[in-house]
């Protein structure tokens, strides 16, 4: 009976009243009939105690405001293109789908020093405090940074009674009732620093810390992603002026200078001072090989010495060539072993001998 009551009873009143722990509690009157087909037994009044159903209603929002929140965290880790993107939208999303009042994110930069990466829902007191905070992560003068700075997840459920930060003189004004804060630690430096705000004190129980458990590792894996990526992208910026210097010091050298491919022998480049001094386009020492700047009766000696010219470094001595008009002239060679499109090659380079009358 009485749980039939309870399901289809009507509501009549509410009234609120402290427990003997001073908590609140919201009792509910309902009334329904005794018996639908006999009305002269009357009606039953019954008073529940809604306190727990409201409160388990507010955490499975909660929860699941939570849940949404981490997806779109995560789907977010992958897109990030360096921290503060990514920082500073984790701080929109904690504030538009995890049901958090507030956000802010600091993250250091290559000079050493720290910036806003997020800051989102702080009103101007607050702000105030996050500024001193943010100035004082540089040396580590506040103690809250001090424990996320050694790695530690710090919940403060009262943050108008918070002995570790600034955030108490703002508290109340700024209607920000609790707190957790987290920091990402890379040979004993705190590089990032991240803070949530609640309005209701109370709001990190164990699922929320956990959430922000997860938030921090997830946030954790996505910066040491970005950190391979941006050595990755510095390799090859490195990389590419490498072989930029590399080709300007080839192309722009006043001795001829070319690249053959040591099985075939063809030519791969050449450089300007190759093509003046020849008398060959570029696009005609394409179409040649080394032999045919040789004298025919030197051709079996070059392919016999290319057979036999190591790695690395090499003088190759004194050698006739013939340019475009058949004019035959002395030089002096030297090699280095290297590779060109992916093709075993050498760098040659070429000083005529001043010849003595």
């Amino acid at each position: 009976m009485i749980p039939q009551l309870l399901g289809t009873g009507v509501p009549i009143d509410s009234f609120v009243f402290r427990d003997d722990a001073g908590d609140e509690r919201t009792i509910v009157v309902r009334a329904a009939a005794a018996g639908s087909d006999q009305p002269s037994l009357g009606w039953m009044v019954v008073l529940t105690d809604e306190t727990d159903v409201a409160e388990r209603l507010r955490r499975t929002e909660r929860r699941l405001a939570g849940y949404r929140f981490a997806a779109l965290v995560i789907g977010e880790l992958s897109r990030a293109r360096d921290a503060r993107q990514l920082l500073g939208k984790v701080c929109e999303l904690a504030v538009e789908q995890g049901g958090f009042a507030a956000a802010w994110a600091i993250v250091r930069d290559r000079a050493g020093g720290f910036v806003d990466a997020g800051m989102v829902g702080l009103d101007p007191n607050a702000r105030a405090v996050a500024e001193q905070l943010r100035v004082g992560a540089e040396t580590a003068v506040s103690s809250l940074l001090m424990r996320v700075g050694e790695g530690e997840i710090v919940y403060e459920n009262d943050a108008a009674a918070d002995k570790y930060a600034a955030w108490p003189d703002v508290a109340h004004r700024s209607g920000i009732g609790s707190y957790a804060a987290f920091g990402l630690v890379e040979n004993g430096q705190l590089l990032v620093a991240v803070s949530l705000f609640a309005r209701e004190p109370g709001f990190f129980g164990p699922e929320e810390q956990d959430l922000v458990e997860t938030l921090r590792d997830e946030i954790q894996f996505a910066l040491e992603r970005l950190e391979l990526d941006r050595k990755r992208l510095d390799a090859e910026e490195a990389l590419s002026q490498s072989e930029h210097a590399y080709r300007r010091f080839f192309e722009d050298n006043p001795l001829p200078m070319w690249i053959y491919d040591e099985r075939t022998f063809e030519f791969l480049a050449v450089n300007d001072a190759a093509a003046a001094k020849y008398g060959y386009s570029r696009d005609q020492f394409m179409r040649m090989t080394i032999k045919d700047i040789r004298p025919a009766a030197d051709v079996p000696f070059l392919v016999d010495h290319v057979g036999h010219t190591g790695a690395g470094f090499e003088d190759a001595g004194f050698w006739t060539h013939v340019d475009s008009e058949g004019r035959e002239f002395p030089v002096h060679v030297v090699t280095h072993d290297t590779e060109w499109e992916g093709r075993a090659a050498r760098l040659v380079l070429v000083q005529e001998i001043a010849q003595v009358r």
